[in-house]
């Protein structure tokens, strides 16, 4: 039986609100969505709704998309908005589309070239996410995309501001080889001054335990971390597949973004001509600390961090390129027991 050279992916769809998060989702590359016709009562209840769109695996893979457009539709109205393809996704969003069923056509293009398209149909709620499979066609070659969006139930928090930080030497690591580390480098070799905004969801916080130097990680398809330098972005950790670690010691509280990138290596760990022993790692990661003096940002049974007053912070401080321990042997063992000792002894760690 002759089958065709092409392969049908499966593109899996969610749409959420954006209430809660300022409208985080929408970055330089977003084009405005285009209405025909507008809806005719204003009162009608609506919702933000988003896509991501990511192509990392068919980027990697040597394909080439660079624009990706999405239109929702129904008998009443129709509505479309594109977007390029910037650090491997695309952020497409709709405002204050009214509540019901729509149909929706999603197509990724290689400059002006169509290479793939799918449709399906979504409900979109008020109090909910539909999530939506779309089976998409690839015109040329094979495509790997996914679209996803942050739950709707889930709470999320923003910031952003400015910071300084030392000069980075590469003079104690063992780890210039590895693709998190270049990609690192590159962007951040002579910063000392940045600005930054950052997003994630309400998740489960972590006490680091005794013995357990890893972080344990969570997908969390809404979160980003993005630094900007002179107005200029050099790095941006985001998309369906971001893994973030939220750990409580005491009144600090640490975000470890994780770098896409591979990372993984052991390496030797040393103090002048002493030998202390080595360090295994398995990511790369951008790490926030937010410190409390008073006690007063994390009420008494705080478990997740929805508890947690982030007004309450006095400090905030990030410690950039850490490796994200996962074995230590000799005397390193003395100095790394839990992920937070990796961050006091971070000079050691990297």
């Amino acid at each position: 039986m002759h089958s065709s050279p092409f392969k049908s992916l499966v593109l899996a769809c969610a749409i959420a609100t954006l209430t809660a998060c300022g409208g985080a989702e929408n970055t330089s590359q977003q084009t405005s969505d285009s209405t025909n016709p507008a809806p005719e009562n204003p009162q009608l209840a609506t919702k933000d709704v988003s896509f991501r769109l990511d192509v990392s695996k068919a980027l990697n893979a040597g394909v080439s998309a660079t624009r990706a457009e999405v239109r929702v539709f129904n008998d009443s109205l129709e509505r479309s908005s594109s977007a390029d393809i910037a650090d491997q996704a695309a952020s497409i969003s709709f405002t204050a589309l009214p509540l019901g069923s729509y149909s929706i056509e999603v197509k990724v293009f290689d400059g002006t070239t169509l290479i793939a398209t799918g449709t399906g149909s979504a409900q979109v709620n008020a109090n909910d996410t539909t999530a939506v499979n779309l089976l998409v066609n690839p015109v040329t070659g094979n495509l790997d995309v996914a679209i996803c969006m942050p739950d709707i139930a889930t709470q999320y928090f923003t910031g952003a501001g400015d910071t300084a930080i030392t000069e980075l030497s590469s003079a104690n690591r063992h780890d210039t080889e590895q693709p998190a580390y270049l990609a690192y480098q590159a962007a951040m070799a002579g910063v000392t001054d940045f600005s930054f905004e950052y997003r994630v969801g309400d998740t489960n916080l972590v006490i680091p335990e005794e013995g357990s130097l890893s972080p344990v990680f969570v997908t969390d398809h809404g979160a980003s971390l993005t630094i900007n330098v002179d107005g200029q972005q050099r790095l941006n950790i985001s998309g369906c597949n971001t893994q973030i670690a939220a750990y409580r010691s005491g009144n600090t509280l640490a975000l470890w973004y994780s770098m896409a990138e591979a990372y993984s290596g052991i390496h030797e760990i040393a103090t002048g001509a002493v030998a202390l022993g080595t360090v295994e790692s398995q990511a790369l990661a951008l790490v926030m600390v937010f410190s409390d003096s008073d006690g007063d940002a994390f009420p008494v049974g705080t478990t997740s961090l929805s508890d947690i007053n982030f007004g309450n912070f006095e400090q905030r401080t990030f410690i950039l390129g850490v490796p994200v321990v996962t074995n230590v042997t000799g005397l390193v063992e003395l100095l790394l027991s839990d992920p937070d000792s990796v961050l006091a002894n971070y000079w050691l760690a990297r």
